[in-house]
């Protein structure tokens, strides 16, 4: 499956200041969404899993979307995915977000993924 075995996890020092972002949000965390933007195999992505009911993976590359995938299957079937998630992993980029709606998503991250959004502007604008 992809190039795992070389991925790195990030620190949780570093989800806990991402996640700080999300806590002042009114919606409660049954209806949150977060979006990881080049969520690659979904490894950081499944970090997410207690933080958020609702969890979208995008990535440029169909072949990370299906690893993805293919590791959601294996989470789900080992019971490491709680019912009621809503985990997704589409094909999209930083540019067309997949097809998300404008405030469609409560919290947005993209770890060493600004390289694969083409014109950086679509990021903040």
């Amino acid at each position: 499956m992809a190039d795992l075995a070389i991925r790195r996890s990030y620190p949780p020092a570093l989800y806990s200041h991402v996640l700080s972002y999300a806590q002042p949000l009114p919606s409660p965390p049954a209806s949150r969404v977060v979006l990881d933007l080049g969520s690659g195999p979904g490894l950081s992505t499944f970090a997410f899993l207690p933080h958020f009911n609702h969890i979208i993976g995008l990535d440029p590359s169909k072949n990370m979307v299906d690893t993805a995938n293919g590791l959601l299957e294996e989470r789900r079937k080992k019971g490491e995915v709680e019912a009621g998630k809503v985990i997704e992993f589409r094909v999209g980029s930083g540019e067309d977000l997949g097809g998300l709606k404008s405030q469609s998503v409560d919290l947005a991250v993209a770890g060493e993924y600004v390289d694969g959004c083409g014109e950086k502007r679509s990021l903040t604008s």
